[in-house]
């Protein structure tokens, strides 16, 4: 699986930020450079989400501690910090972000911005069927559907899937990919 990107991947040495929109992240990095911590990093991304994204941070919102972030740990050591937005779905987005790191070796932007599946559930919509973007060979559907699932094909980036980022902590520095799906950005300096 090595999926076309529509972004580079970021790298950085020092820190990176990445969360679903740009000028988050921009105040995350902002915090960091002025010798923040991740801490300082956090609470300057969140407090600009509550600005550009105020339904995400209100009753009925996606607020922060809800958005499931996650650490992938190597020897007792963080590899990958990540998380997404996407309600029920969380958890799909969640283990597919892994499972294309972790097992199928692909960088944080492509992990992110691969085509995705959500099954049942999501939103508060109640469905039974498999929903996939349309950017799955047409020969995946097809097979699902002979072993008796009900697909449903949604647009090539569906805000359906949710937004996720993900940050890879390597040797030599940070690698990031943030969600095409949302106006994101993984900024690192």
């Amino acid at each position: 699986m090595t999926p076309a990107t529509r972004w580079p991947e970021t790298r950085a040495a020092r820190g990176l930020v990445a969360t679903p929109h740009a000028l988050a992240s921009a105040a995350g990095v902002a915090a960091l450079r002025r010798g923040g911590n991740a801490l300082d990093a956090a609470v300057a991304a969140a407090t600009t989400i509550a600005v550009v994204y105020p339904h995400m941070n209100s009753i009925g919102g996606d607020n922060v501690w809800l958005l499931i972030p996650s650490m992938y740990l190597v020897d007792g050591r963080p590899r990958l910090v990540y998380g997404t937005m996407g309600g029920d779905g969380q958890p799909q987005t969640q283990a597919a972000l892994v499972i294309r790191a972790v097992d199928c070796g692909l960088g944080p932007h492509t992990a992110v911005e691969a085509p995705r599946w959500l099954f049942g559930r999501t939103w508060g919509e109640v469905s039974r069927s498999l929903r996939l973007e349309g950017r799955f060979a047409p020969d995946v559907g097809t097979g699902l559907r002979r072993r008796g699932h009900e697909v449903e094909v949604v647009e090539d980036w569906s805000d359906l899937m949710g937004h996720a980022q993900v940050i890879r902590l390597d040797p030599d520095g940070l690698a990031g990919g943030s969600d095409p799906r949302a106006d994101g950005a993984a900024l690192g300096w």
